[in-house]
């Protein structure tokens, strides 16, 4: 005995009266070019709506499993076949049709890093208000991973660890811009003189930050970090940008700068779509659901996922005991260990900052070890041996110091891997 039936949309004239959906309690069926779904409400993943998808114009979307084998599809459903279609289902959903809407409920924290992802996932006709562009499934894990390691080389846990370790340390486009500068292209010099007048390198590093904030979502969507992984990166990112910008537009104008020098690309070409995204954000009152309606300066905590107590370090400070070894000090070597403190120096100023969780001061030990590894091309072969046996032997002694429960011989295997 069927539900009570909740919506019925007839498709235009073009269909004849062929294309229809109905939207039952516990089902949905449609017909829509010679081909009729019903889909039972428990395989439903997700119902959005999509501005303006490619060849269809607004639309919705329907996500579900197939019923038989698991595998994910998509149906869209053109509002200029079922006319009415896009602001019958909103209102479904917010009668709570599915608990569909329930589902893109997140702590502050996760909608702010949300809304990081959204221009993008708009480009890409997906729905912006899910952390990880689409609700876990197998399928389009399969197709994440294997997106990422065609286009950026990773191909496991570890590999990604370091593309995110080298992101969050300036190596995507910071280090790019110290090493090269203005020396570019001839066509990219206003380009150049744009970023200069942004504020320089600001702009490169909200690139490189944003990239890391993307790419652990990307990383969580392929299965390759838990979702409170993939959201601690985000966080550590994220307040790094909170420093260097006041608001959401003064960012984006930033970030979108620092894209273009990423790729070699003039902000006039087509090829980043950038008057597209400028365009997306600037009508983002008109979305159904703003992403950018959360708060720039919105406390970033993860609060549910720590291991251990925020590590409160107020008036902790690491004993001057901790230095490099010995043998490194003699004159010829002075330079060196300025380097290869550097990292140190850094993950300390972070950790006696105080009010970090252990799973953010590990990814600032990641960032310190992924550092230091590359900073090893600069010495000799004996020097940087020497080096790096005193780096491994210090970073373990500082996590001891500040009891913070971390395996540092875990995460040094990582990035030796």
């Amino acid at each position: 005995m069927p539900g009570k039936l909740l919506l019925d949309i007839r498709g235009g004239r073009e269909s004849l009266g062929l294309n229809f959906v109905a939207v039952y309690e516990d089902y949905i069926v449609f017909h829509y070019y010679f081909e009729g779904k019903e889909i039972l409400a428990s395989n439903v993943l997700d119902i959005f709506y999509v501005s303006d998808l490619e060849n269809f114009g607004p639309s919705i979307i329907i996500e579900y499993t197939n019923e038989q084998n698991g595998q994910l599809n998509l149906n869209p459903l053109p509002e200029k076949t079922f006319p009415g279609v896009v602001k019958a289902f909103q209102n479904l959903l917010n009668d709570g049709w599915g608990n569909i809407l329930a589902k893109r409920t997140y702590p502050d924290t996760v909608k702010w890093l949300t809304a990081h992802n959204a221009m993008l996932t708009i480009i890409a006709y997906g729905n912006h208000m899910i952390y990880g562009y689409k609700h876990p499934h197998p399928d389009f894990a399969q197709m994440q991973s294997e997106a990422l390691e065609g286009t950026w080389g990773v191909t496991d846990k570890a590999s990604y660890i370091q593309y995110l370790s080298g992101c969050m340390n300036g190596c995507s486009t910071v280090d790019k811009w110290r090493n090269r500068g203005k020396v570019r292209h001839p066509r990219l010099r206003g380009l150049v003189e744009k970023i200069e007048g942004k504020g320089g390198e600001i702009c490169l590093w909200a690139h490189d930050y944003q990239r890391v904030i993307i790419m652990a979502t990307l990383g969580y969507s392929a299965q390759w970090l838990t979702f409170d992984e993939a959201v601690q990166w985000g966080v550590v990112a994220g307040r790094k940008l909170q420093y260097l910008f006041d608001n959401w537009q003064d960012f984006i104008d930033a970030y979108l700068l620092g894209l273009c020098y990423f790729y070699d690309v003039n902000p006039a070409s087509p090829e980043l779509v950038i008057e597209k995204r400028k365009r997306i954000f600037r009508n983002r009152h008109q979305l159904a659901e703003n992403p950018w309606e959360i708060s720039w300066d919105t406390p970033l905590a993860c609060t549910w996922t720590s291991r251990a107590p925020f590590v409160n370090t107020e008036g902790a400070k690491l004993p001057k005991s901790f230095k490099m070894l010995e043998e490194l000090q003699d004159g010829n070597h002075t330079n060196l260990i300025a380097v290869f403190l550097n990292p140190l120096e850094k993950l300390v100023a972070y950790i006696e900052e105080g009010g970090h969780s252990v799973e953010e001061i590990e990814v600032m030990v990641h960032c310190a070890i992924h550092e230091a590894i590359g900073l090893e091309r600069i010495c000799s072969r004996v020097q940087a041996a020497m080096a790096r046996r005193s780096f491994n032997d210090t970073v373990a002694r500082i996590l001891k110091h500040f009891k913070i429960g971390i395996n540092a011989k875990a995460l040094l295997a990582i990035h030796e891997s």
